[in-house]
């Protein structure tokens, strides 16, 4: 059987994310993770939740509706749990996309919400990000036409750690009546959400995950803010295929993070104290980097004469995985990303990039 023969084109079609190879026996900061373990309360709730593992989570998936409807201020019809925010993307995409509808995305920016739609076969319309990686309204504007379904904004933008939007400008795109998925993944860290607005604009929709604030990126749990009438959409997709789409474990542990809150924003402080230190360290060495709204730090080393693949793979070399940034569009050969270590492992990283810098296999100072 010739298998091309049945897969459909626009699978065939798809350009596979090379995200390299992950060794767990390295220090791994290529994902952005916030890398402090569980609270024992989160892993007591995991641990409890495993013995009734026999039987569906549908009633769990209630209860952190109704905690994530206290953490949001939002009432419980606006609130989706998803099986991860990236199944969100497909959701998405999966309620609103159909053969020929255009989707703007920004380059550059996550790739994985270009994927569900090229899946769904839609048609994904880039546009560049300026040079301080923010969006032009006025080019955005002008993209949007009748064939215009869905406009993606990740903010802060993933892998540039910065706001791309603010809201006077989200408010116009609102204006055109067409789909905003708004991606708040690292809302713990930026502090800044624009959830208010919808309940006043039926076309908007929010994404989060538990698995950076939170810490929880190993029981993949997302969720989806919006209109009521948009949450009943893309809940006839679950209910109707995966009603049961998060497995026990994890609405047990998501529940938990949320009730433990103080120890979730105990991480947090210490990830944002971290950051510090590696501000002085670029500063200090002369690396260019954007203040992080994050979990990890985008930073461009071309002053110091090696690209992003010989940065990396020097690092690698001392048993520490970062992002080569090169994989993106409209990125160049010089810019990094680095989750924030624990504190524990910072001195380790500061010390190895120093090393690697003076190193005189880079032929530098």
């Amino acid at each position: 059987m010739n298998q091309k023969k049945v897969v459909r084109k626009n699978i065939l079609n798809l350009e596979t994310i090379n995200w390299g190879e992950t060794p767990k026996e390295y220090l791994i900061l290529k994902w952005g993770e916030n890398l402090y373990p569980p609270s024992e309360n989160v892993v007591n709730a995991i641990s409890k939740a495993a013995r009734k593992i026999n039987i569906y989570p549908d009633p769990l998936k209630k209860e952190l509706t109704d905690e994530l409807s206290k953490y949001t201020g939002l009432d419980k019809k606006n609130i989706l749990v998803t099986n991860g925010a990236d199944k969100a993307f497909r959701l998405i995409a999966e309620t609103f996309i159909e053969k020929e509808d255009n989707a703007i995305t920004f380059v550059p920016s996550y790739p994985v919400f270009d994927s569900a739609v090229e899946i769904m076969d839609g048609n994904l319309v880039f546009i560049e990000l300026d040079k301080n990686f923010k969006i032009d309204l006025q080019k955005v504007i002008a993209q949007i036409n009748s064939k215009t379904k869905l406009i993606y904004l990740c903010n802060p933008n993933n892998p540039t750690s910065n706001f791309i939007i603010n809201k006077n400008q989200l408010i116009k795109i609102l204006d055109q009546e067409i789909i905003v998925v708004l991606d708040e993944a690292y809302y713990e860290f930026s502090r800044i959400t624009y959830s208010d607005l919808v309940n006043k604009f039926p076309n908007l929709i929010i994404l989060r995950s538990f698995s950076k604030g939170f810490g929880l990126a190993g029981l993949r749990v997302g969720y989806i803010l919006a209109n009521a009438g948009l949450i009943e959409y893309m809940k006839k997709i679950e209910d109707n295929i995966e009603i049961f789409n998060v497995p026990t474990t994890s609405l047990a542990g998501a529940t938990e993070a949320l009730r433990d809150i103080d120890y979730i924003e105990s991480n947090i402080n210490k990830i944002e104290s971290t950051k510090l230190s590696f501000y002085n360290l670029f500063n200090q060495e002369g690396i260019a980097y954007i203040e992080s709204k994050t979990s990890f730090l985008f930073f461009n080393i071309k002053d110091t004469c090696l690209s992003s693949k010989e940065f990396v793979q020097g690092m690698k070399d001392k048993r520490i995985l970062l992002k080569d940034c090169s994989i993106y569009k409209n990125l160049n050969d010089y810019w990094v990303y680095m989750a924030v270590p624990p504190q524990k492992d910072t001195e380790f990283v500061i010390k190895s990039i120093k090393t690697l810098l003076y190193s005189k296999e880079s032929g530098l100072k």
